[in-house]
């Protein structure tokens, strides 16, 4: 079977799972935009700051796909999420060890 975002999904996975492996045994956070070196405007002060910050983060179509591919190798065993289920403090497990020396390999984690 040929997934047509298999592709992307073993880039972003591979991105995650490296990050996650530099902080290892320590807790990692995975932030889209810090990984990708894309700036999120100021927002400054105002009440809705933060509203604004999320809808500009929510529309972001690469921030969407590297969260949903985040979310599934977390339900997957792959790390476990932080509080809260949130994508910070989180922390590989031995599948998740196992899955970086896959990809170091050049092999996807969808087969």
């Amino acid at each position: 079977m040929s997934l047509p975002n298999a592709k992307k999904f073993d880039e972003y996975a591979k991105v995650i799972l490296e990050h996650l492996g530099k902080s290892f045994p320590k807790e990692g956070s995975l932030d889209y935009f810090e990984l990708s070196g894309i700036k999120v405007p100021d927002f400054g002060d105002d009440i809705f700051a933060g509203d604004k910050q999320m809808q500009f983060e929510a529309a972001d179509p690469e921030n969407s796909f590297f969260r949903a591919t985040a979310f599934w190798l977390a339900k997957s065993g792959y790390f476990s999420l932080g509080s809260s289920n949130s994508l910070y403090n989180c922390v590989l497990t031995e599948k998740g060890i196992t899955a970086l020396a896959r990809i170091g390999r050049g092999e996807s984690l969808i087969d």
